[in-house]
């Protein structure tokens, strides 16, 4: 299915905004679209970071080559006159890239009337044909979530499907998402040998203990117990993973293991995907680190607070993961914050996540590699 219509356009926008684990949800849906306008020429409009911001850009994930041939930034955060101008700015440049077509790849928690607004931007940009607007219209994930807290499709699967309803086809290969380059792979595998660590020689875990949302943090101590045990069962190594601001909790952790590697903040995000690469498991909170070590094959173990639709965060990798939530009278609540402290991850203990991960540590054959078993979901 080569997915081109008609007028065979030659130049297409793809809009899509977000984080880290936004930008890994859409991969697939930027490849499909790579397939199927082989000869076109693809850019990227993006929210950007502003300085100093603990979240990731989409510049800083998707690959350098090979995918977009441009990545346009906006900074979202403006307010008032300066963003007015600043969207004035952005419609006259993308008036001059003569754009044939745009194709809408937003978050399903869209209002309608910030997707009136876009309309409104991309027709004062010059673009009249923006795809997908329907589907997104006939699919929005509305505020309140309702209790008890339906299951959804995955992000992922949901951007795919918008795309097959205007005449896009999808396979989705998750091993080439990324498409992490020699160097990439060889800077992580310098960066493990350095420390006098590789597959061959040690068991590697990556332990990923932070968040953005302070309601979707499980408890460091817990996290503590897990590892230990892990340690004195498999005798596995643990890294850290996640931004600089997870640099004092991983290294109390460590130093409560007396054995591991602290890695936030010292590897660029595709660096640390390539790290990922190297370890057994991953095992963490609902982040974009998660979504990270799903990317490039490697088993997760996630805790998830009950704040969001169910399912719609789902990593890929399907029956490799083991994926926890509870059931609360809150939940859904969408919260950065829990005024319950954490109630609904308080309800998920130590001995049924680190069951979860000696289960795979267990299925690893004799190259490192877990062998399929069965997705495990708690719902307390």
């Amino acid at each position: 299915m080569s997915g081109d219509r008609s007028d065979n356009p030659k130049r297409i926008l793809v809009f899509r905004i977000g984080q880290l684990g936004d930008t890994i949800a859409a991969l697939p849906a930027f490849w499909a679209l790579k397939a199927a306008f082989p000869s076109a020429s693809l850019s990227l409009l993006t929210n950007c970071a502003a300085g100093g911001s603990r979240t990731v850009s989409a510049i800083e994930v998707i690959p350098p080559t090979g995918l977009f041939d441009e990545v346009i930034n906006y900074r979202a955060e403006q307010r008032g006159i300066s963003a007015v101008v600043s969207r004035l700015l952005l419609a006259a440049r993308l008036r001059k890239g003569k754009f044939d077509r745009a194709y809408y790849l937003m978050p399903r928690n869209r209002t309608l009337s910030q997707i009136s607004r876009d309309q409104t931007f991309f027709r004062l940009a010059g673009i009249n044909e923006v795809l997908g607007i329907k589907y997104l219209k006939q699919n929005l994930l509305a505020f309140p979530i309702p209790v008890p807290t339906p299951e959804v499709m995955p992000e992922s699967d949901f951007l795919v499907d918008l795309l097959r309803s205007e005449g896009v086809e999808a396979r989705q290969n998750e091993q080439a998402l990324l498409d992490l380059s020699s160097e990439e792979r060889r800077y992580a595998a310098e960066w493990l040998s350095g420390k006098g660590l590789t597959t061959e020689n040690r068991t590697i875990i990556a332990v990923g203990p932070g968040s953005n949302w302070r309601s979707k943090v499980w408890a460091e101590a817990r996290f503590e117990l897990v590892v230990s045990r892990l340690i004195d069962e498999f005798n596995v190594w643990p890294i850290v993973v996640g931004g600089r601001q997870d640099r004092e909790v991983g290294s109390r952790l460590i130093d409560k293991w007396k054995r591991g590697l602290n890695a936030t903040g010292e590897l660029t995000v595709r660096q640390s995907a390539s790290l990922l690469e190297h370890c057994h498991i991953f095992l963490g909170n609902d982040t974009g680190t998660m979504h990270l070590a799903a990317a490039v094959g490697t088993p997760c173990v996630a805790v998830f607070a009950a704040v969001d639709w169910i399912g719609k965060w789902t990593p890929f990798g399907g029956h490799n993961n083991r994926l926890f939530r509870s059931h609360v009278d809150c939940e859904g609540c969408h919260l950065q914050d829990c005024p319950y402290g954490n109630k609904c991850l308080e309800l998920i203990s130590v001995d049924e996540v680190h069951a979860a991960c000696a289960k795979l540590l267990r299925s690893a054959d004799r190259t490192g590699n877990p062998k399929p078993v069965d997705q495990l979901r708690v719902h307390a």
